[in-house]
């Protein structure tokens, strides 16, 4: 049986410092309002801050089939309330079956069908069928055997045809009661997945047809412009126009949907050069928003919904009935073609000089659409190079050929025959008619990607470009250019990626779609992100894509598609205006919820686990249920696999009677503890022993001196609360089933071999302080190694890389024992900053971030040894001289997965005074922008040079106010601490923040350690997230990204407690790749690390938290760090694209490791390398993926 130690506060919770007394007053006052918060939105009503406690949402939306799923008699009632416009789908492939209810097979209509099938117009005219194919994932496919099913499928179940506000209103309202997917559908002119969606309801807007040319006046244009109703094609705008000798700006389609999300996206255009982006042009915005509203949003009023509409992507923000543009005076206009064909090396090197002759064909104000075609889809003997339209408005065909002419002339030199015409035409809808030709648009799996004009300034960068064309080409693929200059910014900013102001050409480039052979699209997917995407991304980095025409599975979307400084500042509009979500769509901003199916109804999905998303609505499809059957599952109590009694006694044997039965901690507190293994209730209540735990659970020793208990709270899924009612549920859950507390090497291997005998899952558990689940594990057997307490001086340690004072520790050394034993010989060793971390356990394994990082680098650099046990039982060494592998891998690649360390010898240094500071400034109504005023002028002028002289610089903003722990200088005196620091408090007084400055000297790191301002903090009641911030970002060159970083962490830091752990680890390594770190944190500045306090009385609430941390805080942060990455000890546990995230460019050869080392995966913890091919099942099973 467990036993359960009670810690108590050192010092009796007397003495406390001014800091110690306002962090713990916070700590308290958080969980305290955190409770306020959520009981009021319990109750429905308003709280102040809702990014914090949302009202609860249901994980999954309702699917079909499903008990939440409305009734016929709720449709009905629904389509009554909207006139009977509410329409159910029938496919329109349905006529090629007979397998869809009600429909029988009708051969002439199916043969009509499958002609028209490559055109768009045939699905725009209808309710649900999308334009790209792909997205209907072969749901009814006209093409397939009559026979074949038919089904709705990734089709939406029903739509409204909306033709008014009241229709919107109450559409968005039926989709918000009953927890429906809510679709906004226009034409279905969409190759991003956004105009459909398995399960859901569709807001049409197709019939909206208004459209009227008004004299606009305002403070930022008075002239003529069209309001334009929600379905109005562009071309029937264009018509409208052309009727009054005006432009309006459109797109290459006339069947789009103007004012839907091709204008919402951006809006490329053949009118670019001459007037920018159609958002460019918008002047106002009417829409419905997701509580119902009927707003305007123009330049003037709701200015930043304006702002999002133009540009920031359609389907998200609000349901658009109305847009009013800019018109302009029509013109004459020049119109050109040019098609070549060639089989020789000279074909590329007369596109490379086409690439160059861009720039200047479109700044005089033309737009060119050009292609390059293998001859596999052409049946030429060569690659075919068709401009099928050259447009040049207010100029003529003299001009035209005049910028040509670098193109007509390489083309001559190159001896290449071409064909070119011209012709002036009176307007420029005479041109667009004319030359605008019949494309099938509809079947290829996309990708796209934005065209520096810097790339194709030169031949060098032009022919680099020409030779990746040429890859794109010859690996199977077309690839189109849109080329215009809409580099002038328009008067009224708006959210379109920046990186088109930079563009010479839109690339957009794909594999023709496979009608019969569905499968063959996945793989073609695949390919164009894989393999014809990356081809482009070596030349443009940092670079970005028009997200209306790009590759779904777009790694980095968020940055891609909108720039990481738009998408930070969209990601909270777009919570202000829908914080429920009630508008999603597959990569529009606010839709990275990390969500995982575990039955159809979760028709959202995450969009960044690097599948392809048809693979996922292909299991939808196919009607998956809540528990797949994959081919391998680690053993569970009452499988046939499970040991026995006998067995399990046989092992406590073995390990000298150190087997223990896990009851947990909780079960003090309820009336019976469910044991997993009988079934059957177990007496467990001790009201004294239950009132201590309470009092005691929120310290990390309450926790570390239990075999099975973790220290964070949401990594025991709720099993056995001690803070529910005594007569509630308390089971084992989460909890490990058996535990061995070792004390020896023959123990672990005992327990190692004893799971590989039994299929048993294996959790490696050192002091369960850890924030990401690795510490604990349903059905499993922890090896509890706590109490490995070895602790040696090696005065005169001696290798290849190393010759000086070394220290050996056991696995279950705790941070300061480490300190205190080092500190007994004058030396010290580099730990975490929280005293009850095993330092040798996944502290150091997962890189370690500690008070000496600055002046001695992170704990896993100083690792000169490990002594490890390995997968198939055996006690090795790993070192840069044996299993060498092993020992990079363990150097920063994570704990718990490649083997099972014992001990580590690690570098010691002389030991020093130390000097120690805090500044703190108290919020209060009046200064909280003075605060963030001051936070961002020391952030960016003042911390670096903190960090640099080795100080460990600890900052936090939280409702209570801004604190800066300049918490370890070691090495230095209090006063040169103190001269340091000046330029800081001088910041904070001349904004008339009044800050409070303490600080004292130490005669060694240890009595600073434990004297240090802020004490030791309650580090276990919160529900947690982290990422790395790079020094590149915090740069007073880059004025708009720290504007938009202190934007996020206000947003943050006023609702909860906002950490940055702040460093300088860029020059601890002779090479970069030295060990397995994750190599972002060579470039970063500080760890931001916050935190919702738990509510132990609500488990919805700390799972709201965790959502709100994924989808809201953490997603700002991550939108201005592109590419970046995070602390795996300090993360959020929801991570999306954790791999790269956590590891970065380490993750390939970390796998290779592990599976060298571990090739069945005995050990598993969760986000640790090799656990992508394990999920843990809602029955608590590990399984095979």
């Amino acid at each position: 049986m467990s036993k359960l130690k009670v810690a108590e506060p050192k010092n009796g919770g007397g003495g406390l410092t001014t800091l110690q007394r306002l962090m713990v007053a916070w700590t308290s006052v958080a969980v305290l309002v955190g409770a306020a918060w959520l009981s009021l939105a319990q109750a429905g009503l308003a709280v102040e801050f809702q990014g914090i406690w949302p009202r609860t949402v249901p994980r999954c939306r309702c699917y079909p089939g499903e008990s939440c799923w409305p009734s016929t008699a709720d449709w009905t009632a629904f389509n009554k309330t909207i006139g009977g416009r509410l329409i159910a789908t029938v496919p329109i492939g349905a006529v090629c079956h007979d397998t869809f209810p009600g429909v029988g097979y009708d051969a002439a209509r199916c043969a009509e069908i499958q002609g028209l099938w490559p055109k768009a117009e045939l699905h725009e005219e209808t309710t649900h069928s999308v334009m790209a194919a792909f997205w209907s994932n072969n749901s009814c496919d006209p093409f397939t055997s009559r026979d074949s099913p038919c089904e709705v499928g990734s089709y939406v179940q029903f739509a409204v045809n909306a033709a008014n506000a009241d229709h919107y209103k109450k559409t968005i309202a039926f989709a918000a009661k009953n927890n429906i997917r809510l679709v906004i559908r226009n034409t279905g002119h969409d190759y991003m997945g956004k105009s459909t969606g398995a399960g859901g309801l569709a807001l049409w807007t197709h019939n909206i047809k208004d459209r009227s040319i008004i004299d606009y006046k305002s403070s930022y244009y008075t002239g003529k412009a069209m309001k334009i109703g929600a379905g109005v094609s562009a071309g029937e705008a264009q018509e409208t126009a052309n009727a009054k000798g005006l432009l309006v700006v459109d797109g290459d389609c006339p069947t789009v949907g103007i004012a839907g999300g091709y204008t919402q996206g951006g809006g490329s255009t053949p009118l670019g050069s001459k007037f920018g982006l159609a958002a460019d042009n918008v002047l106002e915005w009417e829409v419905v928003t997701a509580d119902g509203r009927q707003l305007t949003a123009t330049p003037t009023k709701n200015s930043d919904l304006y702002w999002a509409l133009s540009g920031g992507g359609g389907g998200t923000y609000a349901a658009v009935l109305s847009m009013t543009v800019r018109l302009h005076k029509n013109m004459k206009t020049a119109g050109a073609t040019l098609q070549f064909v060639d089989t020789t090396d000279a074909f590329w090197k007369v596109l490379a000089d086409f690439l160059v002759n861009i720039p200047a064909v479109i700044k005089a104000g033309a737009s060119i659409y050009w292609q390059v075609i293998p001859p596999a889809y052409t049946g030429l003997p060569g690659h075919l190079f068709n401009l099928p339209q050259l447009y040049f408005p207010g100029g003529n065909g003299k001009e035209l050929e005049k910028l040509m002419k670098p193109t007509f002339d390489s083309l001559k030199k190159n001896g290449i025959q071409y064909a070119y015409t011209t012709k002036d035409y009176n307007n420029f809808q005479d041109a667009f008619s004319t030359l605008n030709p019949y494309q099938n648009i509809t079947e290829i799996n996309i990708g796209g990607r934005l065209i520096p004009k810097s790339l194709v300034s030169n031949k060098i960068s032009a022919t680099l470009l020409a030779d990746s064309i040429k890859f794109i080409t010859n690996t199977g693929g077309i690839f189109a250019g849109v080329s215009a200059d809409v580099s002038k910014t328009p008067n009224v900013d708006n959210s379109a990626n920046p990186e088109w102001r930079k563009s010479a050409f839109l690339a957009f480039y794909g594999i023709p779609y496979d009608r019969t052979n569905f499968a063959t699209n996945l793989v073609s997917q695949q390919a164009v992100t894989n393999v014809l995407t990356p081809a482009l991304e070596k030349l443009t980095p940092g670079g970005g894509a028009y997200l209306n025409e790009a590759d779904p599975n777009q790694r980095n979307w968020q940055t891609v598609f909108y720039g990481p400084i738009n998408y930070a500042k969209l990601f909270l509009i777009k919570k202000k205006y829908d914080p429920l979500g009630i508008f999603w769509g597959p990569t529009t901003v606010g839709s990275e919820a990390p969500v995982h199916i575990y039955s159809p109804c979760c028709s959202v999905v995450n969009m960044h686990s690097g599948l392809v998303f048809s693979l996922l609505l292909a299991g939808v499809s196919a009607g998956i249920v809540r528990e797949r059957n994959p081919p391998t599952c680690r053993s569970a109590p009452g499988d046939p696999t499970w040991p026995s009694q006998a067995n399990w006694n046989s092992l406590n044997s073995t390990v000298n009677g150190r087997l223990i039965a896990t009851i947990p901690i909780g079960a003090s507190c309820h009336t019976s503890f469910i044991s997993p293994l009988t079934g059957q209730p177990v007496s467990t209540y001790n009201a004294a022993q239950c009132a201590a735990l309470r009092n005691t659970w929120h310290f990390p020793e309450t926790h570390i001196e239990n075999p099975s208990s973790p220290m964070a709270y949401t990594a025991t899924s709720n099993s056995c609360n001690p803070f529910s009612a005594a007569s509630s549920s308390c089971t084992i859950g989460n909890h490990a089933v058996y535990a061995i507390d070792a004390v020896t090497t023959s123990d672990l291997q005992a327990g190692i071999n004893f799971a590989r005998q039994h299929n048993l899952r294996i959790v490696i558990k050192n002091t369960g302080h850890d924030y990401l689940g690795k510490s604990t594990g349903a059905h499993s057997l922890s090896l509890w190694t706590h109490n490995f307490k070895t602790k040696q001086v090696i005065n005169n340690y001696v290798s290849a890389t190393y010759s000086g004072a070394a220290i050996k520790l056991g696995a279950g050394v705790l941070g300061i024992e480490a300190f205190r034993f080092a500190n007994e010989h004058n030396l010290v060793v580099v730990g975490g900053n929280c005293p009850t971390v095993g330092i040798a356990g996944g502290y150091a394994q997962g890189g370690g971030i500690g008070p000496l990082s600055s002046v001695k680098g992170l704990a896993t650099e100083q690792v000169l040894a490990w002594e490890v046990i390995t997968a198939a039982g055996d006690l090795v060494i790993a070192d840069p001289s044996n299993n060498a592998n092993l020992y990079w891998a363990l150097r920063g690649g994570g704990g718990g997965t490649y083997g099972l360390v014992v001990s580590m010898t690690v570098k010691a240094y002389p030991d020093s005074y130390t000097a120690s500071s805090v500044i703190s400034v108290a919020q209060t109504a009046t200064n909280i922008d003075a605060i963030y005023a001051g936070f961002k002028q020391w952030m960016v002028t003042e911390l670096p040079k903190l960090v640099d002289e080795g100080i460990y610089v600890l900052w936090i903003l939280n409702p209570t106010g801004f604190i800066v722990q300049a918490r370890f200088a070691f090495g230095k005196h209090q006063a040169e601490l103190d001269a340091l620091m000046q330029p800081t408090l001088a910041i904070l007084n001349g904004l008339n923040l009044s800050p409070e400055y303490f600080s004292f000297e130490a005669p060694s790191f240890l009595r600073a350690y434990e004297d240090s301002p802020g004490g030791q903090w309650n580090v276990s009641d919160f529900n947690t997230g982290g990422r790395l911030v790079p020094r590149s970002l915090v740069n007073s060159s880059n004025s708009s990204e720290v504007d938009a970083l202190v934007s996020v962490f206000r947003h943050i830091g006023t609702q909860t407690l906002l950490t940055g752990v702040c460093f300088n680890v860029s020059s601890f390594v002779s090479y970069p790749d030295e060990n397995a770190v994750n190599p972002y944190f060579r470039t970063s500045l500080f760890n931001v690390f916050l935190g919702i306090p738990t509510v132990y009385d609500s488990w919805q609430a700390n799972l709201d938290s965790m959502n709100t941390i994924t989808n809201d805080f953490l997603a700002g942060i991550a939108a201005l760090t592109p590419n970046g990455g995070a602390y795996l000890n300090e993360a959020d546990v929801q991570q999306p694209n954790w791999q790269s995230v956590f590891y970065g460019s380490h993750w390939t050869r970390l796998s290779a490791i592990k599976r060298q080392y571990d090739p069945n995966d005995a050990f598993y913890a969760p986000t640790a390398v090799g656990s992508e091919r394990w999920e843990e099942r809602q029955d608590g099973r590990l399984c095979r993926v």
